[in-house]
């Protein structure tokens, strides 16, 4: 699958509150990149990556940080509370961590190919990003990698570090914050970025992580990863990409300029639509009716900016437009998801109990001879029938 310029809008979320903290604003970082206005909070948009590089090197510079991104990443990593974050968090082991930043690095970091190999006593993390339009992916880069070590060190320890570094940039002059975070052993200029570890530090489990929690993300990821429109190698699925894009950006989605950024005039556009079975304002639709689920279902954004970022300039037209496509208010669409959820997810912990294995059982006694309680019993009880 070819990598693209993009990367989940969410990555930037957190930039805000965390500038609050040095001598500057997210406005004044906008402006100074030439992006005042943007948006980069959407949970479950993808924007460009390079913009995203952009915004880190302009912070960078702001705040006269030259290891922003490595101080982001490791804020943005214990606070980020999108589903990668809840999947990261909740994962029972390193390996787990690292197997699920390979599998749904397409949903999160489009602009990277990512991949895990486990070898005699080591293993290796290595990941090749797209190359940037003119921006160095330095601090983008950190940011990253920093975001990466700050979960394993959940585990591992604060002190833990990775066996060797490959970095894919120059050296810079000051390394102290990178063998901090990364270890004495690290290799610039390379063709990739490559983290390897001691095979051992796969296996160490995450204290006090239920497993339900890291199962019912990845099976949420997982039918995502199957639906993904930037990941869809139609027409269809690159204007469902762009169009997810310029509503999270607020910009238009007219014919027009979504056929201009496709790379098509508007007629062709609507040509090959016709060819793969759509039209264009049924790709609109069923887009604007996917982002406005899931801002109901898992935001707690007010109704107001749910309409803005569907592209609506006020609240009554998403009312109206809700009464058409759903039947129900937002508030109720909102109630009625929730609720859904809530009960999905109850479904989904019933299934991983009764596959949980019979393990950490108490040894029998003469009261109990086979040593089972509760629903292992049970489980034993049903067998012996």
């Amino acid at each position: 699958m070819p990598r693209m310029d993009l990367v989940a809008g969410f990555s930037l979320g957190l930039l805000g509150p965390y500038l609050e903290q040095h001598p500057a604003s997210l406005d004044a970082v906008l402006a100074e990149a030439g992006l005042s206005g943007a948006r980069f909070d959407a949970p479950f948009a993808m924007i460009s990556a390079t913009k995203v590089a952009h915004v880190l090197d302009t912070a960078a510079r702001v705040t006269s940080d030259d290891n922003f991104g490595i101080g982001y990443g490791a804020y943005f990593a214990l606070r980020g509370a999108a589903v990668m974050g809840q999947l990261h968090l909740t994962a029972p082991t390193v390996r787990d961590l690292l197997k699920a930043t390979v599998e749904f690095a397409p949903l999160s970091i489009p602009a990277a190919s990512v991949d895990l190999v486990e070898q005699g006593e080591t293993a290796a993390l290595t990941a090749h990003l797209v190359t940037l339009d003119g921006v160095a992916p330095r601090q983008f880069a950190e940011f990253l990698l920093a975001v990466l070590i700050t979960r394993i060190r959940r585990g591992a320890g604060a002190r833990w570090k990775p066996l060797a570094a490959d970095l894919a940039y120059q050296a810079p002059a000051d390394q102290r914050h990178l063998r901090h975070l990364l270890g004495e052993t690290l290799r610039f200029d390379q063709s990739s970025y490559r983290i390897e570890f001691d095979r051992r530090t796969l296996d160490i489990a995450f204290s006090g992580v239920p497993i339900g929690p890291f199962e019912m993300t990845r099976a949420y990821l997982r039918r995502l990863l199957k639906r993904a429109p930037y990941l869809e190698q139609t027409i269809e699925g690159e204007t469902r990409r762009v169009i997810a894009r310029r509503l999270a950006e607020d910009q238009s989605v007219t014919l027009d300029d979504v056929a201009a950024e496709v790379g098509r005039s508007a007629r062709s556009l609507q040509v090959r639509l016709d060819q793969e079975g759509h039209t264009y304002e049924a790709v609109l639709l069923d887009m604007r009716k996917e982002l406005a689920q899931r801002y109901l279902r898992d935001t707690d954004l007010p109704m107001s900016e749910i309409a803005a970022r569907l592209g609506f300039k006020v609240q009554s037209v998403l009312s109206r437009w809700m009464a058409t496509h759903f039947s129900e208010t937002p508030t109720a669409a909102r109630k009625r998801l929730r609720r859904d959820r809530i009960t999905a997810a109850a479904e989904a912990m019933v299934a991983v109990s009764l596959q949980a294995p019979l393990t950490d059982e108490p040894k029998p006694d003469a009261r109990n001879p086979t040593g089972a309680t509760g629903l292992n019993r049970d489980r034993r009880r049903r067998k012996g029938r």
